[in-house]
């Protein structure tokens, strides 16, 4: 059987300040192309559009709808990974995701709780609708070198956490929380707002790292997780891909109440009010005396190993 040919499109400006989302999409065209697709992200070096047979379009920013139309007035079948989470002022993007949704012949969600509130916003046909859940790689599973990330950065006894650094992912609050406790936090990220960044540093205990990146997948990457006290994200919306990883490592997780937190890591995981110092500082005094084992969360996390994740999206585009 002859495999159709992949375009991955997202808004123009997505991969000026690579996250979580830019590394998903680039680790979705490696992966299938490991499995025979010719799989490329839309750019100088990707062909013609008559050369695809599918369009993989990720995101509903309003920045790649005319990308979008264009690809639909040539005729070619759009599946759509909205990837978003919204809690208010969803009206201003209203128009905009509503038309993704009537180009889309495929909607493919990450989680019941994506799709959940995507769809008590949005009317979307449910013959449209997948779920296949966040793809991980499988070399996130491989022990690091003892200690590689402590000896190098001269740090011991941290927390950790990772994202961009940005009001909605909250820094600032559990900068706040581990200072009175005295922890020293790795933040690996960069920044959208430099003023909110600013502050971060500032308030930061003295012994705090700001790291902007580490090679995906590395040793230094998988030893900063694995030697951490505990991982933290305390923002206002679903942690993701960093969250999964770092329960795949063996790490404490501590994450805000929200349904994709406990639809994701069930018990094994301590949940937070990210408005609130004192409800992070208690679920950092609990998950510094209750250690969760390792392999509980581990066999927790398995499906979203990128292999099982990667023949459910081949089953979706080998239709077209």
């Amino acid at each position: 059987m002859k495999l159709p040919k992949i375009l991955i499109t997202t808004y123009h400006e997505a991969f000026l300040s690579r996250g979580g989302g830019e590394f998903e999409i680039s680790m979705t065209a490696n992966n299938l192309k490991k499995i025979g697709f010719i799989a490329d992200i839309y750019g100088p070096y990707s062909q013609n559009i008559e050369n695809y047979d599918v369009v993989y379009h990720y995101s509903v920013h309003p920045g790649g709808l005319e990308l979008l139309r264009k690809i639909h007035q040539n005729g070619l079948p759009i599946v759509l990974s909205p990837n978003v989470y919204i809690y208010d002022n969803y009206h201003l993007i209203k128009d905009s995701v509503e038309e993704y949704i009537a180009l889309a012949d495929i909607i493919i969600f990450k989680s019941e709780s994506e799709k959940k509130n995507f769809c008590s916003l949005f009317d979307v046909n449910k013959d449209k609708i997948r779920i296949i859940a966040q793809p991980i790689d499988e070399s996130i599973l491989r022990t690091a070198p003892a200690d590689l990330f402590s000896e190098i950065y001269d740090i011991k006894n941290y927390a950790i956490t990772f994202g961009i650094i940005d009001p909605n992912k909250n820094q600032l609050k559990i900068i706040e929380a581990v200072t009175e406790l005295n922890i020293p936090l790795v933040l690996i990220g960069k920044y959208r707002d430099k003023n909110y960044y600013d502050e971060c540093v500032a308030m930061s205990p003295s012994n705090s790292l700001f790291i902007d990146s580490l090679y995906y997948h590395s040793d230094i990457m998988r030893s900063a997780l694995q030697d951490a006290m505990f991982f933290i994200e305390a923002s206002h919306e679903p942690a993701g891909v960093s969250a999964i990883e770092a329960g795949l490592s063996g790490c404490n997780l501590i994450l805000s109440d929200l349904d994709w937190s406990h639809e994701h890591f069930g018990e094994s995981a301590r949940y937070v009010n990210p408005d609130s110092k004192e409800s992070i500082q208690s679920g950092i005094k609990y998950s510094l005396e209750n250690k969760i084992k390792s392999e509980v969360i581990q066999d927790t996390l398995l499906h979203h190993l990128s292999t099982s994740n990667t023949k459910l999206l081949y089953d979706i585009l080998v239709k077209f």
